[in-house]
């Protein structure tokens, strides 16, 4: 249990932080947030429109962690952390749309995560937070399978009684597999990756999905196997860990988006991409990463990937979204925006919900 549940990085905090995170979180939080959990809204009161057909528009969502978008190569930084993303970039200049201007609302994952999922802002009251639907909920509701594949730890914050319930087809995460901590309290994310790949590949047997993919090896200190350790990582240079880390994370991407094209998905599938926060490794402002709201720590990559089927469908609503991409935009918009790329916000139950968001949809003028 202390292997599991407690960072092996802090050995001497350990038992101390088992008790935390099992008494506080588990028993309070846990008993809270289910009970909160069983007050969100049934699938008839989410959407009033019949199943969707079996070659609707697939999604996947794909979470990076601490990912800051100063040190990642698309977005100018030094060192080429995302070659096989810049290539990816430039095959698919039509179907790639890049928000220069984004920001997390929050710089810890424990708010972050909810307000990527909710579309809600951290303002707002807990009982609106637990009870309104994730992103899931909204596709669930409509017909669609849903995953959530997790490098992480789902026993931490007690993120497993916010996000986790029956309307989810099929969860992985840290506490359901096989594998051993590698970073922080997080897997190897290869092992996420094979199960993600794995769902995806059985869900399209049977039509649309909607899959949300969270990375863990960019959480810091950083972790990426010795043949992606591109830089020395030295304390002469504290950041090489960190971007070695996100070669490691563009690996994997590179890899999804080919396993997509293999498989004759990428057509119909569209990808969004974006990280629940930054990260401050030099501390420029002398202050931790979760007290600080400096653009070092909240600015984050934020990129969607359209293919030709779905800008057609779409059609102005595109232009739109691209007109947007020098615009400030934020975490909170995720999910109106990947509501839109669906196709289901003209639904008139999912209208009633999307208008009480606080983010809004980036296929729509900002």
């Amino acid at each position: 249990s202390v292997h599991r549940h407690a960072s092996a990085m802090i050995p001497d905090a350990a038992g101390v932080k088992l008790g935390v995170d099992l008494v506080i979180n588990s028993l309070v939080g846990g008993v809270r947030g289910r009970l909160l959990q069983a007050h969100r809204p049934a699938p008839s009161e989410m959407y009033a429109g019949a199943p969707v057909d079996a070659d609707a528009p697939n999604l996947i969502v794909v979470i990076g962690e601490s990912v800051s978008a100063n040190r990642t190569g698309l977005y100018g930084y030094r060192r080429q952390t995302t070659p096989r993303l810049a290539a990816l970039r430039e095959r698919r200049r039509e179907d790639w749309v890049q928000f220069e201007r984004a920001v997390s609302n929050a710089s810890a994952t424990k708010v972050a995560l909810p307000v990527m999922l909710t579309g809600l802002f951290p303002s707002r009251e807990p009982v609106e937070q637990h009870t309104y639907p994730l992103l899931w909920h909204y596709a669930g509701a409509a017909g669609y399978q849903t995953a959530l594949i997790s490098s992480q730890s789902y026993t931490w914050n007690n993120l497993e009684g916010f996000f986790v319930d029956a309307s989810l087809s099929h969860v992985f995460t840290l506490e359901r597999s096989d594998s051993e901590i590698v970073n922080s309290e997080g897997i190897d994310d290869r092992e996420m990756l094979r199960e993600g790949l794995r769902t995806i590949d059985r869900f399209a047997e049977d039509g649309p999905f909607v899959v949300a993919l969270q990375f863990n090896c960019t959480h810091y200190p950083g972790y990426s196997p010795s043949d992606y350790k591109i830089w020395a990582e030295s304390d002469e240079d504290p950041g090489a860990r960190f971007d070695n880390s996100i070669v490691f994370m563009d690996h994997l991407l590179g890899e999804l988006f080919d396993h997509l094209e293999e498989r004759g998905l990428a057509a119909n599938t569209s990808v969004l991409f974006a990280a629940d926060h930054g990260e401050d490794l030099e501390n420029v402002h002398y202050t931790h990463r979760t007290d600080s709201y400096y653009q070092t720590t909240i600015a984050v990559p934020f990129f969607a990937v359209v293919p030709e089927r779905h800008r057609a469908a779409l059609g102005r609503s595109f232009e739109k979204l691209r007109q947007n991409t020098e615009v400030r935009v934020a975490l909170s918009d995720l999910v109106p925006t990947a509501i839109d790329l669906l196709g289901l916000s003209d639904d008139k139950r999912v209208g009633e919900w999307l208008v009480r968001l606080d983010g809004r949809s980036l296929l729509r003028p900002v």
